[in-house]
């Protein structure tokens, strides 16, 4: 037997060759966005996209960023990473496989700490110390996962100080050859957690002006709503703002817009009042700002807390509605939750949740075009706590 398997092995070899580990080749895409000036400050953000996801993500493990930039148009320039108030890893973006806990955070912190940049004469570099995991709990848990979203996966905000030719441009441009440090992204193999070289598609960004110069952007929680406030200096060519909010671990919606100034020179205040609170407790805010021929930057993010009161059942909307309606309510603490709903001689017609149900803020959504027109009765029930309301179909 043992020279039938040595004479096996032998001819698999001979025919095969030596078998090795073969890992999927990774395109990342970089990018760079919200170029924005401050008094004598240049501010930009760096971007990955996984292209090859969402069968080959991007692991992120060592990588350096090197970008080149017009340095005459500077005086005695310095680099730093830009923190943000509130949290430990300034304006990192990033979501390991394994959100669950504090993985996020610690994800982002990790990245953040091991960002250093530097420039060198007229060139940007910004090096990544990636991370090691030892086993998969630490791979899934702390390293970056990179997926096929765009304008999604950031790396953080950096802040070149010393500008002096105001009529200048940053002219910012990728380095992905010739002599000295180059831009390179390594992947993290899922299995064996070795790194390899993926492919890079870095895209120049245009030197256009921004249509708005942000000087600032707030939040304010007030009761059950968030109300937003924001500043500009000066606007070029603004269209308008779109507002974008996400629940927790959700994509972006649009909430809202406000009408910008066009041109002008003058500090403006624009609020806006969100509402529509849906989708938990925790919220995230930014502003679209859009330029009149249809180019746009983002605002930075904020983020937003609100917690109910009360238990409270609110009145459906539409209503009269045809044929479906949306059914709010808000939880203060995590319940057992019941919403049913009734005809008005009492038979339940529909259950539509029975479940334990977080803090915050929900929303179901009822759809009646099985049911005939009249009045109906939802009932929600969450622990002790019951309230009754009244809806009326319409058709």
């Amino acid at each position: 037997m043992k020279t039938k398997l040595t004479i096996f092995v032998a001819l698999f070899v001979l025919l095969f060759g030596n078998f090795t580990y073969s890992t999927a080749q990774v395109d990342v895409t970089l990018t760079v966005e919200n170029q924005n000036v401050v008094g004598s400050d240049f501010f930009f953000d760096i971007y990955l996209q996984a292209t090859s996801a969402p069968s080959n993500p991007l692991y992120l493990g060592n990588a350096d960023f090197v970008l080149t930039f017009n340095v005459d148009n500077f005086t005695n320039p310095t680099i730093s990473k830009e923190p943000q108030a509130g949290v430990s890893y300034g304006y990192c973006t990033f979501v390991p496989s394994d959100p669950s806990g504090s993985n996020t955070e610690i994800t982002r912190i990790n990245y953040y700490d091991n960002t250093s940049p530097e420039l060198n004469g007229n060139e940007i570099i910004i090096n990544l110390n990636g991370p090691t995991p030892s086993d998969q709990t630490a791979f899934d848990g702390r390293v970056a996962k990179i997926d096929e979203q765009a304008s999604t996966h950031r790396l953080g905000r950096f802040k070149i100080t010393g500008i002096s030719n105001t009529s200048g441009t940053a002219g910012l441009q990728w380095k992905t050859s010739g002599s000295g440090t180059v831009t390179q992204v390594f992947s993290l193999d899922p299995v064996t957690f070795n790194g390899s070289a993926a492919n890079i598609n870095a895209v120049n960004p245009d030197d256009v002006p921004l249509p708005v110069e942000l000087t600032s952007f707030s939040a304010k929680v007030q009761g059950s709503a968030v109300k937003l406030v924001w500043k500009s200096a000066t606007e070029v060519n603004s269209y308008g703002y779109e507002i974008q909010k996400k629940a927790e671990n959700n994509n972006w919606t649009k909430v809202g817009f406000v009408e910008g100034a066009g041109n002008s020179n003058s500090p403006r205040t624009y609020t806006f009042v969100d509402k529509n609170l849906v989708g938990g407790t925790k919220f995230v805010y930014r502003l679209k700002i859009l330029d009149i021929d249809g180019s746009f930057e983002y605002s930075d993010e904020i983020n937003v807390e609100v917690k109910p009161n009360k238990f409270e059942l609110l009145q459906n909307y539409p209503n009269p509605f045809n044929p479906s309606t949306n059914i709010r309510f808000t939880l203060p603490e995590t319940r057992n939750v019941k919403l049913d709903v009734y005809n008005v001689l009492g038979e339940k017609v529909a259950t539509l949740l029975d479940r334990k149900m977080e803090a915050g803020f929900h929303s179901v959504r009822f759809d009646a075009s099985q049911l005939s027109n009249g009045i109906y009765i939802y009932r929600l029930q969450a622990g002790n706590f019951t309230q009754i309301k009244k809806m009326i179909l319409m058709k």
